[in-house]
Order: C-alpha cells, then structure tokens, then sequence
C-alpha cells in the first residue's frame, strides 16, 4: 500500500500532467478520467491496487463500495472536521473531489475545451476548496496522523508532503545526539549523529515557518521558536523551556495543524 501521502503523491502527479483532461467515464486514465475515476485512482493507490483493476466507482456507487473496503463514511459538517486525504462526495450534484487540506482540493472538474489533454491545466487540477452541497466524506482508516504527542515516521511523512517537498522519507536526517535527551517526544525516523553538519532540509523548512535561525538542526532555540508558534495557535503550552516531551502538547498541536494541511 502506497498510504496516503504517497497516493496523494501520485494524484497530485497525475493531475499536474496536462496530457491528463476531463473524459467523462475513463477507465484507462491514458487520456484522462472523470470525478470518480480520480478517486478510484487515488484509492487504489492507498488500497495497493491497479487503478484500472479496482471496482469501476461513480458518485452514485462510490459511498457503499469504498466501505465495503473498509474505508469510513461520514457526514459532511464542515471543513474543520476533515482530514488531509479525505474524500468529499455529494450525491444530489454527482461530484467528488480529494481534500488536501490548507483550503485545498484536487479533482477532476470537467472538459472545458472538447480537446484532448487538458490545455487550460483546469480540467484535472488542485484548486482551492469550494462548497458544493458536500453531503459525505470518505476516509480510510486512520486516516490522518495521531495526534499523540509523539513526532514519528509518519508525522515527518505528512509535514514533508504537506510543505511539498521533494524527499519524502518520514526521516529527520543529520541531528545532533547532544540534545536528544531533551526531546522523547521525538521518536522513530530521527538520525542522531555526533557531528550532525548541515541538518535536515525539513527541519530548515518549519524553521523558517517557526521564526528560528535555519541551520536544520533541531536546538533548543528552535524547539522554543516551534513551542511559542503552537502556544499561539491554542496548543495549551505554557512555557518555552526548550523540550519536547513525550505526548507533547506542542508536538499534539504540530500534528493538528498537519492534519489540515498546515503548519
């Protein structure tokens, strides 16, 4: 299984190709596909399948299909419920589109031009988010990172494709071991090393983000950078003390914002 932020990956790569437009009804995704193709590819990404071998999805089949295997339907209440990766479908306007978080969607939204390809790089596209009598959502199981405190794999994984960055690998690469000790809340995927040198591309990037010296390394004046940015987004911190504990509320807060497609 490819998971999520590798299915969203491949989507993403999918509808930046313009070679891809709107087919109404696409099985073969050559040309292009239509709404519910592009779910059908996004889930058989996830689901670790062939795209053209998955059950043939529309909007009308899609909610009882999907959770027949083992994906989630709920009702759609807003977009401060969902989850990076979520699917919205509405049945009443037969349409369906992949929700990115940060106000962002990808879908394939329709056949502008009659022509093959997609020339206007509109047809299958990202887009910011627009309300469209959403009447379910869609999610695999677990869908989204826990938010436990505790900076994995995966919570490295999701902040990588969230910020869009070119190596996604769930690693915090070239830390310096030294200061460890102050962070338990930080777990697998982390690279401890003596002499750690440039530090990690992503840690520069929430560094920048966060307000710290960008140096890629994870010291304590970045874990206070990255405590008082999350204090001001309601993490219930209450003092920059530079350490991110086990089941950090920083770190819980940092997952959250994640979750909806931020930092």
């Amino acid at each position: 299984m490819a998971g999520i932020e590798g299915a969203l990956e491949a989507v993403l790569a999918y509808a930046a190709d313009d070679s891809h437009g709107y087919v109404f009804g696409a099985s073969g995704y050559g040309a292009g596909t239509d709404c519910s193709g592009l779910v059908q590819y996004y889930a058989a990404k996830i689901e670790g399948v062939e795209p053209t071998s998955y059950p043939n999805l529309n909007t009308r089949n899609m909610r009882s299909v999907m959770t027949g295997r083992g994906w989630k339907a709920m009702e759609f209440t807003g977009t401060s419920a969902l989850k990076r990766g979520d699917v919205l479908l509405t049945n009443s306007k037969s349409h369906t589109v992949i929700w990115l978080g940060g106000g962002r969607i990808v879908g394939a939204e329709g056949d502008w031009d009659g022509k093959r390809g997609d020339g206007s790089g509109t047809e299958v596209t990202e887009r910011s988010y627009y309300a469209y009598s959403w009447q379910w959502v869609l999610r695999w199981p677990g869908g989204g990172i826990e938010e436990d405190g505790l900076w994995g794999e995966d919570t490295t994984l999701a902040t990588q494709g969230v910020l869009g960055m070119r190596y996604k690998d769930g690693e915090v690469s070239r830390q310096d071991a030294s200061l460890k000790a102050r962070m338990p809340g930080c777990t697998t995927g982390w690279e401890w090393l003596d002499e750690p040198g440039s530090g990690s591309p992503l840690i520069r990037e929430l560094q920048r983000i966060w307000g710290a010296e960008q140096t890629g390394v994870m010291d304590v004046d970045t874990i206070n950078a990255m405590i008082g940015y999350y204090m001001k987004k309601g993490s219930g911190a209450t003092k920059r003390d530079g350490k991110l504990d086990r089941n950090s509320k920083t770190i819980k807060q940092f997952q959250h914002e994640v979750n909806n497609g931020r930092v």
